[in-house]
């Protein structure tokens, strides 16, 4: 497991960008799964939610069939 670094709040790498948050992509009920290292949401896209999941250096999946 890799060593945890805590950083001063905003300055950590993250995968949501200006433009998506100025964009389509809402975010809701982000939080971390049970494993501690899972981050999960619900990603609104046109008149629907999404769930999300990512794990460290993986790309995010969707959870929620279409």
């Amino acid at each position: 497991m890799p060593e945890r670094e805590t950083r001063p709040y905003g300055l950590w790498a993250s995968p949501i960008t200006a433009a998506d948050l100025a964009g389509d992509v809402r975010l809701g009920g982000v939080a971390f799964d049970s494993d501690g290292e899972t981050v999960v949401w619900i990603e609104g896209r046109s008149a629907r939610g999404v769930l999300v999941a990512a794990r460290p250096g993986q790309a995010p999946r969707d959870l929620t069939r279409r």
